[in-house]
C-alpha cells in the first residue's frame, strides 16, 4: 500500500533539513572564530614579546651611546646626555641631544653655538662608532658652517675628543690593529696637540678646488 505524504509534511522534513544544514554550519563557523580568536591572541602576545625584547634591547643601546657619549665629552670638561621618547614603537621614536657646557646650564642641543653644536655632534658619531667597533671612522666637513672664531675653538677640542674616543675603542674591542679616524674637510689646520701616533688622518684642500 503506498502513502503518498501531503504537502505540508514534505514542508516540515525540507525544513528540518535546513535547520540541521544551518545548525552545522554554525558549529563550523564557531570553531572557525575560536581558531581565530586564537591566532590572534597568539600573536598579539608575540608582538607583545618582541616589543618587549626591542625595548629592552634598543634602551640598553641607549645607555651604552649615552654612557660613551658622556666619557667622551668629559675628556674636554663637558656634560651630556640621550633623551628618547616611543622608543617602543620604532617609526614614531624620538632622539635629543642635551649638552652641558662648563658655566652653562643643560640645554638641547639646538640652543647652542654652532661650535658647541659640532663638538656635541662629533662626540656623539664618535660614541656610536666606539660602540660598533669599527676600525676607521670617517667624518666629512667637521667644521661645515663655523665661522673662524668657533673653527679655533672647535679644532682646539677635536684631537681630545678623538684620542679619548680612540682609547675607548681600544679597551671595549681588544685587537691587533690601531683604530684610525679620517677627517675631510677644505679649512682644517691640524691643531699642535694633533700627533703622528693619534692616527688621525687629515684630507684637506690646499686651493680653492676641491
Amino acid at each position: 500500500e503506498l502513502k503518498f505524504l501531503s504537502d505540508p509534511e514534505i514542508e516540515k522534513k525540507d525544513l528540518s533539513r535546513e535547520i540541521q544544514a544551518l545548525k552545522t554550519s554554525m558549529k563550523k563557523l564557531k570553531s572557525s572564530l575560536e581558531e581565530r580568536e586564537n591566532d590572534i591572541k597568539r600573536l598579539k602576545d608575540e608582538l607583545a614579546a618582541w616589543t618587549k625584547e626591542w625595548t629592552t634591547k634598543s634602551q640598553e643601546l641607549i645607555d651604552s651611546v649615552n654612557h660613551l657619549f658622556n666619557v667622551i665629552l668629559s675628556s674636554i670638561g663637558v656634560r651630556g646626555s640621550i633623551e628618547t621618547t616611543n622608543v617602543e614603537v620604532p617609526e614614531e621614536g624620538q632622539l635629543y641631544l642635551n649638552v652641558q657646557f662648563p658655566g652653562e646650564s643643560e640645554r638641547d642641543l639646538e640652543a647652542h653655538s654652532s661650535g658647541q653644536k659640532q663638538i656635541a655632534l662629533v662626540a656623539f658619531i664618535l660614541a656610536l662608532q666606539v660602540l660598533s667597533g669599527s676600525p676607521l671612522t670617517a667624518i666629512d666637513e667637521v667644521d661645515k658652517g663655523l665661522d673662524v672664531f668657533h673653527q679655533a675653538t672647535f679644532f682646539e677640542k677635536l684631537p681630545v675628543l678623538l684620542k679619548r674616543a680612540m682609547k675607548l675603542r681600544q679597551t671595549l674591542h681588544a685587537s691587533g690593529y690601531q683604530p684610525q679616524v679620517i677627517l675631510v674637510t677644505p679649512q682644517f689646520r691640524p691643531p699642535q696637540s694633533l700627533e703622528e701616533e693619534d692616527h688621525i688622518v687629515l684630507v684637506t684642500a690646499k686651493t680653492s678646488a676641491s
